[in-house]
């Protein structure tokens, strides 16, 4: 069994590892391609930075705000155990117990022009928007909540009613005064709204069905498809973050892994 784990952790490792290069790949791409006006965006990858401007919305989960994507995170405070007999160490840690996403056409405004945005595909670099806390007791029926927010259609009228949630809004920058005791739970909000600023890359591709017959989407030679609401310089740091942080978290798991392995088989 010991065998099988260090070979597990190896591989894991290494699979982190190579994701830091796939990072690098991108933070590269957003380094040397120049940015471009809309009107003047020509087939293929390309940069672009607009503001939003859509004329369906949907609805977020939890503040019910109008935006054409929204990313919902719920976490809960949990009791965790390490180590065994006297040396036995429980701690409280956040641990994310329900995640989704939606997002629908719209449109990157400039000075020079408009282009239709297909998100389908995209990976959203946003910032959290709302963040709410809840008592362990406030609520008790969280799975049932889960599913049904899971199955939740934003584009129907009716409002996912979250009134038996209890939720405390956080705000930004002032220090909590709620309870942390384990089974709190934590729903953070991500959303993109119209007037947001933009950085986007993705493909330009032509499409009839869109106004100038131009459509902004992931590619299929060219997958690298970005939408954020941080500025160039921002997402190429936020890059730069998960970069080093895969190639120093991958290659520690990846040697670690291996060095036990040859331990075991009597090598070191």
């Amino acid at each position: 069994m010991q065998y099988i784990l260090s070979l597990f952790f190896a591989a894991i490792g290494a699979a982190v590892f190579f994701q830091g290069f796939k990072l690098m790949r991108k933070h590269r791409l957003i380094k040397d391609i120049p940015r471009s006006k809309i009107r003047a965006m020509a087939m293929g990858l390309v940069e672009i930075h607009g503001k939003i401007r859509a004329d369906e919305l949907i609805k977020s989960p939890f503040s019910q705000t109008d935006c054409v994507f929204y990313k919902y995170e719920i976490k809960e405070l949990k009791r965790r155990s390490s180590g065994s007999g006297k040396n036995r160490r429980t701690r409280l840690e956040w641990v994310t117990i329900a995640t989704g996403d939606r997002r629908i056409p719209f449109f990157a405004e400039d000075e020079t022009g408009t282009a239709m945005v297909d998100p389908t595909g995209a990976e959203f670099n946003t910032e959290i928007k709302r963040s709410y806390h809840q008592d362990r007791d406030a609520f008790s029926g969280i799975s049932d909540f889960i599913s049904t927010i899971k199955n939740w259609d934003s584009r129907k009228e009716q409002l996912l009613d979250v009134s038996g949630l209890e939720l405390k809004p956080i705000e930004a920058g002032k220090k909590l005064r709620f309870s942390k005791s384990a089974g709190d739970r934590r729903y953070h909000e991500y959303y993109l709204q119209n007037g947001d600023t933009l950085f986007l890359m993705g493909t330009a591709a032509s499409s009839s069905e869109a106004p100038g017959n131009v459509v902004l989407k992931k590619g299929e030679n060219e997958p690298t498809f970005i939408i954020s609401d941080k500025s160039e310089k921002g997402t190429l740091k936020a890059l730069k973050s998960k970069m080093i942080t895969a190639f120093a978290l991958g290659g520690v798991t990846f040697i670690a892994g291996v060095l036990v392995f040859l331990h075991l088989i009597g090598v070191i």
